[in-house]
């Protein structure tokens, strides 16, 4: 398909006029959070904070900060201001995150928590600016717009703003693309290097990387391997590099993986070959709205990137293959746990939708789904800071 070399660049004034609205829709997260503490103090699940690990691990009761570190977030500070403990599930989280935490929190006089939200709004706002950049190159700013708007209204979506390391993640997958979208194969090799440090699924990124390296391969005429090719293995030495990094870090470069066990749902790669077994669990499983393994919504998700994935195979091989692997891989090895969240990084799904939806019969639906996304994000924000399950 025929690029939009032109299309939306950092530099334009297209673009930048997105960060007013991108901080607008931060406000009024940070509003809806507030209103609700000051509101609705009584709905926090104080049972549950008290149940889950929570760091300073020494805290008796929640305080205003609590909200602001629900769930993963405990575990990601507890790495940045002490490390790793052997033994803990706290082993199980990739250390990217926290190291980048740790390296900025002098900036906020060592307050790491501070340092996290911060940090997560900015990697948040650069990453919508890219995938927003990537997407108007490549289908007309119009759909980048669509997408990005879809992408901010997306129920997973109020995670970017909190101390996880979505923000970061989504961030470097946006680098990533931008880097193959004007041809710095280093740019790329560098943030497909970096994703296996972040999250489990980073790994993953070799196999868009391969589809992309093979695609053009086949495009050039002499068929000759070139140096940049190499960094396609950038994604294995990543890997490679988080074992380095738990080792120096957590004394054994397995650690992370033997965590994963102590998590009732964790990840098995097994799972992927049991094809039967996910369909069954995925139609039979679905008995509550919004569980945490039996979620209707999350589901949805699946389904809606099931249908997306026709029309990506035509327009483009290697979001093809980001959309596979890093959809398809979790929900099965994961038993679709917390898909609302990582659904958030599959930009070439909300990029196919905004463009079928962008055709004149049917602009009139794109405001009430903005709606409906944006009032279910509103719902799981809101149960997520109280301590309920939301992803």
């Amino acid at each position: 398909m025929k690029q939009n070399t032109e299309g939306l660049d950092l530099r334009d004034r297209g673009v930048r006029s997105l960060v007013g609205p991108l901080l607008a829709w931060r406000a009024g997260l940070l509003f809806l959070m507030f209103a609700s503490i000051l509101l609705l103090p009584d709905i926090f699940d104080v049972q549950r904070w008290s149940e889950n690990p929570h760091w300073p691990a020494n805290a008796e009761q929640p305080d205003l900060a609590t909200y602001f570190k629900t769930w993963d977030s405990q575990h990601y500070l507890r790495i940045a201001d002490a490390g790793y403990e052997a033994g803990t599930k706290t082993s199980a989280f990739y250390p990217l995150w926290p190291l980048a935490l740790r390296a900025v929190s002098p900036l906020f006089l060592g307050n790491t928590h501070l340092a996290g939200i911060v940090l997560a709004n900015l990697f948040g706002l650069l990453a919508c600016l890219l995938l927003c950049a990537v997407v108007g190159r490549r289908m007309g700013d119009r759909v980048g717009r669509l997408t990005l708007l879809l992408l901010l209204a997306f129920p997973g979506a109020f995670f970017l703003g909190l101390p996880y390391s979505e923000s970061l993640f989504l961030f470097l997958i946006a680098l990533f693309f931008w880097g193959l979208e004007k041809k710095q194969n280093s740019i790329a090799g560098v943030a497909a290097l970096l994703l296996p440090i972040c999250r489990p699924t980073g790994i993953l990124m070799v196999v868009p990387f391969a589809v992309h390296t093979f695609c053009q391969w086949r495009e050039d005429p002499d068929r000759r391997l070139r140096p940049q090719m190499l960094w396609t293995s950038a994604p294995i030495f990543g890997f490679l590099l988080y074992l380095g990094v738990m080792t120096l870090m957590a004394g054994d470069p397995l650690e992370g993986f033997a965590a994963q066990d102590r998590f009732h749902t964790s990840s098995t790669v097994g799972r992927l070959f049991d094809v039967p077994g996910f369909i069954a669990f995925f139609i039979q499983g679905a008995i509550s709205l919004h569980g945490v393994t039996t979620s209707l919504i999350d589901r949805l998700w699946f389904v809606w990137l099931l249908l997306c994935l026709p029309s990506l195979w035509r327009f483009d091989k290697t979001w093809f293959a980001f959309a596979l692997v890093m959809g398809v891989v979790p929900a099965m090895t994961a038993p679709i746990v917390s898909f609302t969240r990582y659904a958030l990084v599959l930009f070439p799904v909300f990029a196919v939708t905004s463009r079928f939806l962008a055709s004149e019969e049917r602009r009139s639906w794109i405001l009430p789904i903005l709606l409906a996304f944006g009032g279910i994000q509103g719902i799981f924000l809101l149960r997520h800071i109280n301590n309920m399950w939301a992803g």
